[in-house]
Formats: C-alpha cells, sequence, structure tokens
C-alpha cells in the first residue's frame, strides 16, 4: 500500500492526524474522554478505566490492573461464571479547594473494570495481590475444560 501525500490547506495530508482524530470524537461520543476531564474527584462506576494487561503464563492466565493510590481495603476482585473477572476499586477524592489546583490529571472516585476471559478459570484458586500501585491477579486455568486426549480402540 503505498501512501499519497497530498496538499491540504496549505499542508501536506497526513492519514495518521485524521486517524487520530476521528479516535477523539468517538472516544467524546462514547464518553471516554471523562478519563481526562479534569474536574477533582468526579467519577463513577462506569468513567473511570485504570490499564490492564491480561496474559498467558502456560496453567494460568494473570491479569496485571494500575492502581496507583488505592488502598488494599479499597479493592474488590471477583471471577464470576468462571469466565468474568471484575476489579471494583476506589481512589479517595483529597481534600484540597477545587480553584487551588494548577494542574489535575489524577481521576479520583469509584470504578469498575470487568474482562471476559477466554478460558475458565480454578475460582477457588484465584489469588490477587497489590504492591507499588499494581494490582496482580493469577487465575488458574481450570482443569475441567482443559483438552483431554482420548484414546482410540479399534472394533475388529
Amino acid at each position: 500500500m503505498a501512501l499519497v501525500k497530498s496538499r491540504k490547506a496549505g499542508r501536506w495530508w497526513d492519514p495518521w492526524r485524521e486517524i487520530d482524530q476521528l479516535r477523539r470524537e468517538l472516544d467524546r461520543l462514547w464518553g471516554m474522554d471523562r478519563w481526562f476531564d479534569r474536574t477533582p474527584g468526579r467519577g463513577d462506576e462506569t468513567g473511570l478505566l485504570p490499564a490492564v494487561d491480561l496474559y498467558d503464563a502456560g496453567d494460568q492466565l494473570v491479569a496485571k490492573v494500575d492502581l496507583p493510590g488505592v488502598a488494599p481495603g479499597d479493592v474488590e476482585v471477583t471471577v464470576e461464571q468462571g469466565r468474568l473477572l471484575t476489579v471494583r476499586a476506589a481512589r479517595p477524592v483529597e481534600e484540597v479547594k477545587e480553584d487551588a489546583y494548577l494542574w489535575c490529571e489524577r481521576p479520583a472516585g469509584r470504578f469498575v473494570r470487568t474482562i471476559e476471559l477466554p478460558v475458565d478459570v480454578d475460582v477457588e484458586q484465584v489469588k490477587a495481590t497489590l504492591a507499588n500501585g499494581v494490582l496482580q491477579v493469577v487465575l488458574p486455568k481450570s482443569t475441567t475444560a482443559a483438552p483431554r486426549r482420548v484414546a482410540v480402540t479399534v472394533e475388529r
């Protein structure tokens, strides 16, 4: 595929700039731009979304969730139906007068993040730890969902 450059309004046309503008518009329409709202303390259970990494570590899945400034007592982790990982947490609102802020980007309030897992997990063996602002959830894969080799017999 070749990129075509053309003059548009006195500057070179950049397709990536157009894609970035479209992404920003979609974020605004879907409410994702509230992540970047500068109003201190704003947040509800749909507006704030912490960053999540989920990877397959062989016999288990590992999820890492960025939760800086969140106390362990303010975090709730649930696994429903062996496939839905839900993290609920709350970052406290700091008691600072709104007009005293010079810059405010850190969201505060309650939020929830639910991820559908690609395989069933053993809900009884799930472990979660919070260290240095990162929640790590270890989700052992269910042995009942593991593939099983079936012996084939020959009938005569």
